[in-house]
This record gives C-alpha cells, sequence and structure tokens, in this order.
C-alpha cells in the first residue's frame, strides 16, 4: 500500500477531487466578492450562493461571458462535465453544498461519495482539465475588467 501511494502521490486520484474543490470554492468567494462589490452588502453567509448568481446575472455592469463561466462551476446545477457527472454519479448529494461535500468521502449523512468519475480517468480527463484552465485565465480577465468598471 504505501509503494501505491508513492506512486500515485501526484495523480488524479490523489489531486483531481482536491484541485476540484479549490476551484468551485475560489468561484463561490468570486461570487460573493462581485455581489459584495456590487451591492456594498457583506451579510451573506453560507455556500449556496444560486440566490447571489441570479442577483449577478441581472447586473448588466457584469460581462455575460463572466456569468456563464461562473455558471461552469457553481449554483445549483454546474455545467462543467467533470462536476455534473460527479453529481450524476453522487445523486443524494445536494448541489448547494457540493462545494462542502467535496472535500470529504462520506456526506453529511455518512453515505459514502462516489469519486469514481474524476478518480481514474487520466488521459480522459485531459481535455476537460485544459478546458478549466482556459477558464479560469478567462475569470481573471472578465474580473478585472468588472472591478475596473465598476470602482
Amino acid at each position: 500500500m504505501i509503494k501505491l501511494n508513492k506512486v500515485t502521490k501526484w495523480s488524479d486520484f490523489n489531486t483531481l477531487a482536491p484541485a476540484l474543490f479549490i476551484l468551485m470554492h475560489g468561484y463561490e468567494l468570486l461570487v460573493k466578492g462581485l455581489y459584495i462589490l456590487i451591492t456594498s452588502n457583506n451579510d451573506y453567509k453560507g455556500h449556496d450562493v444560486s440566490s447571489l448568481i441570479n442577483f449577478l446575472e441581472r447586473d448588466d455592469r457584469l460581462d455575460e461571458k463572466l456569468i456563464q463561466i461562473i455558471l461552469k462551476y457553481s449554483g445549483k446545477k454546474p455545467k462543467n462535465k467533470i462536476i455534473s457527472n460527479f453529481l450524476k454519479n453522487n445523486d443524494h448529494l445536494n448541489p448547494k453544498t457540493l462545494v462542502k461535500d467535496i472535500k470529504y468521502p462520506e456526506d453529511m449523512k455518512n453515505k459514502d461519495i462516489d469519486f469514481s468519475n474524476i478518480n481514474y480517468q487520466g488521459s480522459e480527463l485531459l481535455n476537460e482539465i485544459k478546458n478549466i484552465n482556459k477558464d479560469i485565465k478567462k475569470t481573471l480577465e472578465l474580473t478585472y475588467k468588472t472591478i475596473n468598471y465598476t470602482s
């Protein structure tokens, strides 16, 4: 077992789920930050940002492309293929709490979470990971424009 852990230390088996958590948490924080920037209201608590996304979608100062990227990784029905497949395999999970759930091997009710569509996929996930990388770069670009526009 020690040899397996050593050989797979940096494989998708061990790194993709934590990386997705960080990515999704980053988009959650971005949504909250944009909401605060636009409304000056920082009273929002919790992880379900669907209502905040709905609010941001109606604000004409935000680029529609930025909203579409955010919707790939957060909200009630994330559109990213890896995340949507993960939710299909784990239909007992609530998309509203997915950012918390993806961190642990069990959900809040101690039911196992199936990471099989994330783990051991290797090159099949490579295109999706490349698309995530493109989305991150585009998110940065559009966020900077938004901050400069609203400031």
